[in-house]
């Protein structure tokens, strides 16, 4: 048998007894009941019929913590699926479902600070009061953010407090956008995604911050500059990444220069209602074939308001 180890909760005052309830959730919930250890390892493991037979035994809250201070859906998001096959992910996405269907928050903040896999006889850290979506944008996980995303996450909800560590470059109260371009997270070996962070930005997500005094473009150009310094010692497959931090930079620079990622996104849409208002008044001609669909939004004999509408589905769409 593998020997105790003395857990999170005790450390940090979470709930390890129903006489003893851990802090309120987002939602206000006070869990009062300790999730057994084979239902929140079953979680982790992304298998659901433990779960389901969990919540049929009983009146369970989905918002109850484990003996770290997890809820299960936390749980569900414990483990790397990256490289995962496209089953594993469908898996993880239909426990969450199923979570969310029985009131689990998606936007809860874990406030234990170490975590005990229950898997490979090991114990990490975690820093404090983040929420599923601030933990997997700081590792730029693409399919994690999306499927949070998908689920509701909250992309302006931000960190309670500052973190019980001597990290000076992590601030309180930083939405998960934030936290991913700090310096802690946004370095020499990070992952950065462009297409993460266009998923943020389309979710609402706002530009309007600084990480240790550099706008977020400016943080990129901070990384790409280490980047190539650094290149002939430390880093493998410099170019790549230095071309997915530049995507960044130039799609920060696309959204500014706009106003907002709404007004970005319409930049097509205007071009082309700008060519149909030439060639209505003669000022413009065809000079090469068009797809049909496209030769027919420009001609101006269409009208503006369904021209308009369809512009509209193909942004909301994007």
């Amino acid at each position: 048998a593998r020997p105790r180890r003395r857990c999170a909760a005790a450390a940090t005052g979470l709930a390890t007894t129903r006489a003893s309830a851990s802090p309120p959730s987002r939602a206000g919930h006070v869990a009062t009941m300790v999730v057994p250890d084979d239902v929140w390892i079953a979680a982790i493991k992304r298998d659901l019929d433990p779960v389901r037979g969990w919540f049929a035994s009983g009146d369970r809250d989905a918002n109850d913590r484990d003996r770290e201070g997890f809820t299960l859906l936390y749980r569900a998001f414990q483990s790397n699926m990256e490289s995962a096959p496209e089953e594993f992910q469908a898996k993880r996405l239909a426990i969450a479902r199923f979570l969310i269907a029985q009131g689990a928050d998606v936007n809860f903040q874990a406030q234990a600070t170490r975590v005990d896999d229950g898997l490979h006889n090991l114990t990490v850290t975690i820093v404090n009061d983040l929420t599923l979506l601030h933990m997997s944008l700081s590792l730029w996980k693409a399919s994690e953010v999306d499927m949070l995303l998908q689920l509701g996450a909250d992309v302006t909800l931000k960190r309670l407090s500052r973190p019980r560590d001597s990290d000076h470059s992590i601030r309180d109260h930083v939405t998960p956008l934030e936290f991913a371009f700090s310096r802690y997270h946004l370095g020499l070996f990070s992952t950065f995604n462009a297409r993460v962070l266009e998923s943020m930005l389309r979710a609402g997500a706002s530009l309007d911050f600084s990480s240790n005094g550099l706008s977020p473009e400016a943080r990129l150009l901070n990384v790409i500059e280490d980047a190539k310094l650094e290149a002939q010692f430390v880093l493998a497959n410099v170019d790549e990444r230095v071309r997915e931090l530049d995507a960044g930079r130039t799609l920060i620079r696309a959204v500014r220069q706009e106003g907002s990622y709404r007004a970005y996104l319409r930049r097509p849409h205007k071009a082309l209602l700008r060519i149909r208002s030439l060639r209505a008044r003669g000022r413009a001609h065809a000079t090469r074939a068009a797809e049909p669909y496209v030769a027919r939004l420009l001609d101006p004999s269409l009208p503006s308001g369904p021209v308009w509408g369809i512009l509209t589905f193909w942004r909301d769409a994007g």
